[in-house]
């Protein structure tokens, strides 16, 4: 009995220590540079997600050419698939785990980033075929069990750290989420291989105001809308056009004034932010609403510091010297302090005669916020609903609805919605939808 005892304990043993083996001896496959490098960023991707193929595409290129051929960083892929969002998620983390045991890691993960629509099975399969995988091997590594673990424990260990989407990333146990710019990177690398960066994330305690902020339309009208916007928040650019709305039905009887909020994973430095100041200290404030109003409706959330000074010389304008020395960097973390005191959080947000209004919300959200300080004031109603319903609404462009003289371009809002009537939160954010799938 004894002897049966010490051999299955032996042998499940054997099977345990076996299997770790299997995991950790994975962690080498998939890592691309050295396994010397002083500096490991452990990559939480989900190869489906759009943002982790910007990133790849945009920082971690530029990692791989500054510091992966030089020996100082090592980058390990973890699978992090959501597949309630993404179809091809988990047959793609298998095919890439796959593809890394044969060689070809790198290789695979340049593939399927750049064929995001196309990663079904039969395609999976191809893309290994003409990488010069063996096919057969691949074909049955795929459906393994032990690659299922693999990934399984992969998606354990970023729950168990944090990790909420994809991309995150672990730079030497420090986390970055989102798909963030090189320089966040660089920052961060550098201060872990001992190097003093060239720039620094500012603090958040410096600021000050010494210009007036600017204000769009009539500064002394009954309804002042202050609004916390980003140049680079895709949420800020859709509310951007419904400002432009509002300015149309309102007229005279509104005014908007802008207010820096740059977050830090869509204007990492805040240069774009800085380089509104300048074009405003510069221009003054027809030339800083002509930059941002270029900004605002540019449909990439990538715009860079050089993007920015290049849109100020088009408008006659030369900041490069006041960006590069961050004369006016106080001026933006000003308005940081403002919108944190009032209670901001996130972007846009907007300050409506002291009434606080989150997100992008619809056109007749705001409208009946605006209505509330302008009682007097008659505007015509605004048409909502789906086409073949009789009202024109949701960019239709159906006759029976919307004729040929009413061209509608808001956003459809349903009439039977119950609005709250003082704070409004735009849940148009992807982390709150996928909340809201799972519960």
């Amino acid at each position: 009995m004894k002897l049966n005892y010490i051999f299955l304990s032996t042998f499940f043993l054997s099977i345990f220590l076996g299997a770790t083996t299997s995991l950790a001896a994975s962690d080498e496959q998939k890592t691309i540079g050295s396994l010397d490098a002083p500096v490991l960023i452990e990559a939480f991707s989900d190869f489906q997600c759009p943002f982790c193929a910007d990133w790849h595409k945009n920082t971690y290129s530029q990692i791989e050419k500054n510091y992966i051929t030089e020996g100082n960083v090592r980058v390990v892929i973890r699978h992090f698939p959501i597949s309630a969002l993404h179809e091809g998620a988990l047959p793609s983390a298998r095919a890439v785990e796959c593809s890394a045991e044969q060689g070809k890691l790198k290789e695979f993960i340049d593939t399927v980033y750049n064929n995001q629509k196309a990663l079904s099975t039969k395609n999976l399969e191809s893309y290994a075929d003409k990488l010069g995988l063996n096919v057969e091997k691949f074909n049955t590594c795929v459906v393994s069990p032990r690659i299922e673990a693999i990934i399984n424990a992969d998606l354990a260990d970023g729950e168990a750290r944090g990790v909420m989407g994809t991309p995150a990333f672990f730079v030497n146990g420090e986390i970055i989420e989102g798909a963030q710019s090189y320089d966040v990177f660089k920052e961060v690398i550098d201060r872990s291989l001992g190097v003093k960066s060239a720039k620094k994330l500012p603090k958040k305690t410096t600021g000050y105001d010494q210009m007036t902020e600017p204000v769009r339309g009539n500064g002394k009208a009954p309804v002042l809308i202050t609004g916390y916007m980003g140049y680079n928040d895709p949420y800020s650019k859709q509310a951007w056009q419904t400002l432009d709305q509002l300015s149309d039905i309102y007229g005279e009887n509104i005014g908007f004034e802008f207010r820096h909020y740059p977050l830090e994973f869509q204007d990492p430095l805040y240069f774009l932010a800085l380089a509104g100041e300048c074009t405003l200290s510069v221009g003054g404030i027809d030339a800083f609403f002509k930059f941002s109003d270029i900004l605002m409706t540019n449909e990439s959330t990538r715009q860079t510091a050089e993007d920015a000074i290049a849109t100020a010389q088009g408008l006659g304008l030369e900041i490069s010297d006041c960006v590069a020395n961050e004369l006016l960097l106080p001026e933006v973390i000003n308005d940081m302090d403002d919108g944190t005191a009032f209670g901001v959080s996130g972007t846009p947000s907007f300050s409506v005669n002291g009434e606080l209004v989150v997100g992008a919300v619809p056109l007749e959200s705001f409208r009946e916020v605006i209505d509330r300080y302008l009682p007097g004031i008659k505007t015509e109603p605004v048409k909502i609903g789906y086409c073949g319903d009789g009202l024109c609404g949701y960019d239709e462009m159906c006759t029976e609805d919307c004729g040929e003289a009413y061209v509608y371009t808001e956003p459809y809002m349903d009439p039977y919605y119950d609005v709250e009537p003082t704070s409004y939160y735009g849940f148009q954010n992807p982390f709150w939808l996928l909340l809201l799938w799972f519960f």
